[in-house]
C-alpha cells in the first residue's frame, strides 16, 4: 500500500525547490545562456547610435582645428592676365592689372604675378571667444557621446528585464498547466464515481484551457522579446536555443542619482554658454577690424601676349594697414543678437525641464527598488507560512481523489506565490543597474 502522505511530501519538496530556483533557470542542452553585462556589451559594439556619436566626436576636433586658422595669416598667390583696349588713342589713361592700377594709352596685353601675406591684428577677442566655443563643442560631442551609451543602456536593461520575465513566467506556467491536466483527470474520476458534478468538470477543463492559451501567448510573447533584443546586439536569437540569467543581487549602495550630474545635463550647460559666447562674438564683430596685409607683384605688358608674359621683369613690394568697419548692416547683427538672448532663454527653460522629467524618472526607479527591499522580509514571512501550510496539508491527505485535488491547487498557488517574488527580484535587479547609470 502506497503511503500517500509521505508521497506528498515528496511532491511538495520537489516543486518548492523548482520553483525557488526560478530566478537561475537554465537553458536546454546545448543553449545559449545571455547574462546582462554580455549583452550591453554586445549591444555597445553593435549600437549604430554610437557610432555616429564617436563619428562627430571626431568631427567636432576637426572644426576646431578649423576655428584654430584664425590666429595664423593667409597667403595667397595670383595670376593675372589681361587685355586693355583704350578707346581714346595717344591719350594717357588709368587701368588695373588685378587689384592694381597702371598707366596705358595703346592696346596691349598685361600680366601680373603677385604674392600676398594678410593678417587680423586686432578684432577685440573674437577670434578667442570663436576657439573656446569650437573646444566647447567638443566637450559637448563627448558628452553626448556618454549619454548616448547610457540611454542606449537604459533601454537594453528593459528589454532584457521584459525578457527575463516572460522566461520566468512560461517556466511557471508550464508547470501550472501539468497540475492543471491533473486536477482535470481527477475530476473525471470523480465524474466517474459519481462524487463531482458536470459543471466542475468542465472549470477544470476551461482553467487547463486558459493555461494552454496562456502558455502559447508566453511562447509568441518571448520570441518577439528576443527578436527586440537583437536589434541592440545584432544577434538572432531562437526562442529554443537561448536562456536568460538573473540580475545579480543589488549591493545594497544603491542611492537616487543626481540627475543634474548626467550628460544630458551637462551638455546643456555647455550649449547655455556657447549661444552666450557667440552672442560676445556678435557684439565684437560690431567693432572695427584691424587687418595687416603686405604683398610682392611682378608684372610686365607688350602688345603680344607671349612678350607679356614671358618679361615680368617690373616689380614692386607693399605693405597696407587697413581699418573697417561695417556702421550699418541692415539691422542684421541687432537682430541676430536678440536672436541669440532668446536661445540662450529658450535653453534654460528647456535644462529646468528636462532635470524635472529626470528627477521625476530616477525617483519612481528608486522608490521602486527601495520599496521591494523593504517588502522583501514581509513576502518572505508570507511564503514560509504559504510552505507551512502546504506541508500541513500534505500530513492531512489521504488516499482519496478530492485531497489531491485541493494539494495541486494549493501548489498553483505556491507557484504563483513564487513567480511573484521572482519578478519583483527582477525589477529590483533592473532598477538597481539603472540607478548605477543614471548616477554615472
Amino acid at each position: 500500500m502506497i503511503n500517500l502522505g509521505a508521497w506528498h511530501k515528496r511532491k511538495l519538496a520537489g516543486i518548492l525547490t523548482a520553483v525557488l530556483a526560478l530566478g537561475c533557470m537554465g537553458g536546454q542542452a546545448g543553449a545559449v545562456t545571455l547574462d546582462i553585462y554580455g549583452v550591453l556589451a554586445a549591444a555597445e559594439k553593435h549600437s549604430h547610435d554610437l557610432k555616429i556619436a564617436d563619428i562627430d566626436v571626431a568631427i567636432s576636433v576637426l572644426r576646431k582645428a578649423e576655428v584654430r586658422s584664425l590666429y595664423f595669416p593667409t597667403l595667397t598667390l595670383r595670376m593675372d592676365n589681361e587685355y586693355v583696349h583704350p578707346f581714346a588713342e595717344k591719350r594717357q589713361s588709368v587701368i588695373s592689372i588685378g587689384d592694381y592700377v597702371s598707366a596705358a594709352d595703346s592696346p596691349l596685353y598685361q600680366h601680373s604675378l603677385s604674392a600676398r601675406l594678410g593678417y587680423q591684428l586686432y578684432h577685440f577677442g573674437s577670434s578667442g571667444l570663436k576657439y573656446e566655443n569650437a573646444e566647447r563643442e567638443v566637450g559637448m560631442a563627448r558628452l553626448n557621446a556618454e549619454q548616448t551609451r547610457i540611454t542606449l543602456s537604459l533601454a537594453v536593461l528593459d528589454q532584457y528585464a521584459e525578457g527575463l520575465k516572460i522566461e520566468k513566467r512560461l517556466a511557471a506556467e508550464k508547470k501550472i498547466m501539468k497540475r492543471r491536466k491533473l486536477c482535470f483527470r481527477h475530476y473525471q474520476k470523480l465524474r466517474d464515481a459519481g462524487r463531482a458534478g458536470r459543471n466542475e468538470v468542465e472549470t477544470a477543463a476551461l482553467d487547463l484551457s486558459e493555461s494552454m492559451g496562456r502558455l502559447d501567448d508566453l511562447k509568441e510573447a518571448r520570441q518577439a522579446s528576443l527578436i527586440r533584443l537583437g536589434f541592440y546586439t545584432g544577434e538572432v536569437y531562437s526562442a529554443r536555443a537561448v536562456a536568460f540569467s538573473d540580475f545579480d543581487e543589488p549591493s545594497g549602495a544603491e542611492a537616487l542619482p543626481d540627475v543634474r550630474r548626467l550628460p544630458e545635463i551637462q551638455a546643456l550647460d555647455i550649449q547655455i554658454r556657447q549661444k552666450e559666447t557667440e552672442y560676445a562674438i556678435v557684439r565684437k564683430e560690431m567693432l572695427p577690424q584691424l587687418m595687416l596685409y603686405g604683398s610682392y607683384r611682378m608684372y610686365g605688358s607688350s602688345d603680344t601676349p607671349a612678350v607679356s608674359f614671358s618679361e615680368l621683369e617690373s616689380n614692386d613690394a607693399r605693405v597696407a594697414l587697413t581699418a573697417e568697419w561695417e556702421l550699418f548692416s541692415g539691422f542684421r547683427d541687432s537682430a541676430k543678437a536678440d536672436r541669440l538672448l532668446k536661445e540662450v532663454e529658450r535653453l534654460r527653460r528647456q535644462k529646468e525641464k528636462r532635470i524635472a522629467e529626470l528627477e521625476r524618472e530616477a525617483a519612481v526607479i528608486y522608490d521602486n527598488f527601495s520599496g521591494y527591499r523593504h517588502r522583501r522580509e514581509k513576502t518572505g514571512t508570507h511564503l514560509a507560512r504559504i510552505q507551512a501550510s502546504a506541508d500541513t496539508l500534505a500530513r492531512l491527505a489521504e488516499q482519496q481523489t478530492a485531497d489531491r485535488i485541493s494539494f495541486l491547487q494549493k501548489e498553483i498557488e505556491l507557484i504563483d506565490q513564487e513567480l511573484a517574488l521572482s519578478l519583483k527580484k527582477t525589477d529590483q535587479g533592473c532598477a538597481a543597474l539603472k540607478l548605477k547609470y543614471l548616477g554615472h
